[in-house]
């Protein structure tokens, strides 16, 4: 079984009371739904050349530091400092137990967060639409907030796997899970460059861990509460999403993806949200900001 929707909605150079009440029909029920078109090309085409600019530009003597091997606590204190800005994290291979570069520029990037969102105003854009809060409400969020914005590259034979998990076992709030996921695919996404597997309705269950942060004076640091959990490989199925196009899913769905062993990229922009209505931002979550997330209707 393979799902790839399609939508009827067409986006114009302006958008006009926009509506997803019909592909968002069965988004309680799956735990996710797919919206066609979510993106123009222009826009597509904004952010690709965004992204380029970013890594053409990067400085490998800053970053390079945190991946390599010796140093945990610096580590820890350059992911945990990503919650407010845009950090690269690098893929496994990238680099040398030196520190020396092995992968080309164009490839040696993982993914680009967590606060892509904060630091970039092409990226932080995508957030605040029409089409955002139409999504937002049709889901049931009252007041929406970003919580995270990232970039994931997954690159051509080199992008690797990502094991079953929810997002909730990272982002989580109180005193119950207010969180979801807008994963925008900026090129075609299928099986052979590793589209996002689901289990339909797992989101029905809380996450079975969670991703727990401690400060003292020791410094900061992170660790699950629990052990991985395992799920049946049929359970999962492939989700397809046009270019443009954006998948919608409740941070408790189970997902994954597999390595990308295709000639094909696979970038996507993902940025979760939180619903502050009756609800708070857990002071246990890794990702913690010194100001309020940004509203989504602010």
């Amino acid at each position: 079984m393979c799902l790839n929707f399609q939508s009827s909605i067409k986006i114009e150079k302006k958008i006009i009371m926009v509506n997803y009440e019909k592909e968002l029909a069965d988004y309680g029920k799956n735990g996710f739904a797919v919206i066609d078109n979510f993106l123009t090309p222009e826009e597509v085409k904004m952010l690709m050349d965004e992204a380029k600019s970013l890594i053409d530009n990067l400085d490998l003597s800053e970053h390079r530091l945190c991946a390599i091997p010796g140093s945990p606590q610096q580590t820890t204190d350059y992911y945990f400092a990503s919650a407010g800005k845009a950090n690269f994290f690098f893929e496994p291979k990238a680099f040398d137990g030196e520190g020396n570069l092995i992968l080309p520029r164009e490839k040696c990037v993982m993914k680009l967060g967590h606060g892509l969102h904060l630091g970039n105003k092409t990226f932080g854009s995508i957030g605040h639409t029409d089409r955002v809060r139409a999504i937002m409400k049709g889901i049931g969020y009252v007041e929406p907030a970003i919580v995270q914005g990232m970039l994931i590259f997954k690159h051509p034979r080199v992008g690797s796997e990502v094991t079953p998990h929810k997002d909730t076992e990272f982002l989580f709030s109180e005193p119950v899970d207010k969180v979801c996921a807008l994963w925008i695919a900026l090129t075609d996404v299928v099986r052979e460059n590793g589209c996002l597997e689901v289990i339909p309705g797992s989101h029905v269950d809380s996450a079975h861990r969670r991703y727990i942060r401690t400060d003292d004076e020791t410094g900061s640091r992170a660790e699950f509460n629990g052990p991985v959990k395992e799920y049946e490989d049929s359970a999962f199925v492939p989700v397809l999403v046009p270019k443009g196009s954006c998948l919608v899913f409740d941070g408790k769905l189970v997902h994954r993806s597999k390595s990308n062993l295709s000639d094909k990229p696979r970038p996507a922009y993902v940025i979760h949200f939180t619903d502050e209505h009756e609800t708070k931002w857990s002071p246990d979550c890794w990702l913690q900001l010194s100001k309020p997330f940004p509203r989504v209707n602010g």
